[in-house]
């Protein structure tokens, strides 16, 4: 088939059905409501066209241009484009299911809404793009550049994510649940409201990033770089931060209960209001730190050094403190000790068999 004959197809509602079309020159063209099954379009020109809920099953990309084409309200369904050049196309509630897009550009492409699940994306370019509202749970993303890229509320899931390229990317409201980013360079970075639950971050660096209101929960941070970071209202409960550096980070409010924060330094950090319920805190470096209303509550600070911080109304209740150094810093006021807490912790309720022994008899 030439181009006319599928554009004559395109204006009968005709379906187009294992057609060898390899690089046919289908730019700027209407094809809205056309369908393609099992079609060879290897480089193929699609670029401009208007391809609007039309159906493309089974059908082979390869190398096919679609620049500033617009995907509305498509299904894509065991399509393969590795190397498709889709720079400044826009997708817009467009599912993709089975695809192969390994390699393709989508470099200042606008993407929203989208569901990407289980994608192949290995070695495919966003540089630039803005991608929003997305699912993209176990898509596959190996070698995948993200540089420069704006992405909002996306999913991943269970994902190797080591050779994934970040830099100058702007993360808000992303889930990497139980993703692997070990030994990962953030430096720099600006997320916000990110969801790392679960995920492994060992030894990963993000020096001077900004991680307001992130979610650590269950992560594991072991030897991992916070120095400078911002990280006001973030949640590390449960999380593992054998060795993690935290010197100079701002962790205000923050929530480390649970925690393993062992031999890990947290010099001159801010962590004011924050706590650290139930937290093992054995041989953590605290000097200098500003640690004003800051809950330990039920933590082991064993060998912990305190030394030159500031521990103003922090609540030390049934902390264990053996071999810790406080230094002048118990000296200023704490917080007083919770008389109701501590009759509730020392209420023992009748057991049954007390109860019984205990019941007036009947005659």
């Amino acid at each position: 088939m030439n181009r006319a004959e599928i554009l004559e197809s395109a204006t009968r509602r005709e379906s187009v059905i294992g057609q060898d079309l390899s690089g046919t020159d289908l730019s700027g063209t209407d094809l809205r409501g056309v369908r393609f099954e099992n079609c060879i379009l290897a480089g193929a020109d699609f670029s401009r066209a208007d391809i609007s809920r039309t159906g493309f099953a089974g059908c082979d990309f390869t190398g096919a241009r679609f620049c500033e084409t617009v995907f509305e309200k498509l299904n894509w369904t065991r399509v393969r484009m590795p190397q498709a050049d889709l720079r400044g196309a826009r997708f817009f509630m467009t599912l993709f299911k089975d695809c192969d897009a390994r390699g393709a550009d989508f470099s200042e492409a606008q993407i929203r809404m989208c569901d990407m699940a289980g994608m192949k994306l290995n070695g495919a370019r966003f540089r630039n793009a803005h991608i929003e509202q997305n699912a993209l749970q176990k898509a596959v993303c190996d070698g995948a550049d993200f540089s420069g890229a704006t992405m909002i509320r996306l999913a991943f899931s269970e994902s190797d994510m080591r050779s994934l390229q970040l830099a100058g990317a702007r993360l808000r409201k992303v889930v990497f649940r139980g993703c692997d980013f070990s030994g990962y360079n953030f430096a720099g970075l600006n997320m916000e409201i990110v969801q790392f639950d679960g995920a492994k971050l060992d030894k990963a660096d993000f020096t001077g990033c900004k991680l307001p209101m992130c979610n650590f929960c269950g992560a594991s941070l072991n030897g991992a770089s916070l120095r400078n970071a911002y990280m006001d209202n973030s949640v590390f409960s449960g999380a593992q931060l054998v060795g993690a550096q935290l010197s100079g980070a701002r962790c205000r409010m923050s929530v480390f209960s649970e925690s393993d924060l062992s031999g890990a330094d947290c010099s001159n950090a801010d962590l004011e209001l924050s706590r650290f319920r139930k937290a093992r805190c054995r041989g953590v470096l605290f000097t200098g730190a500003a640690l004003n209303n800051t809950d330990f509550s039920y933590a082991d600070l064993s060998g912990a050094d305190f030394s030159g911080s500031g521990l103003y109304m922090a609540r030390l209740y049934k902390c264990l403190e053996e071999n810790t150094v406080f230094g002048r810093a118990k000296e200023t006021r704490l917080a007083p000790l919770d008389e109701e807490q501590m009759r509730a912790e020392a209420f023992s309720p009748f057991s049954r068999r007390t109860r019984l022994r205990d019941a007036p008899r009947t005659p």
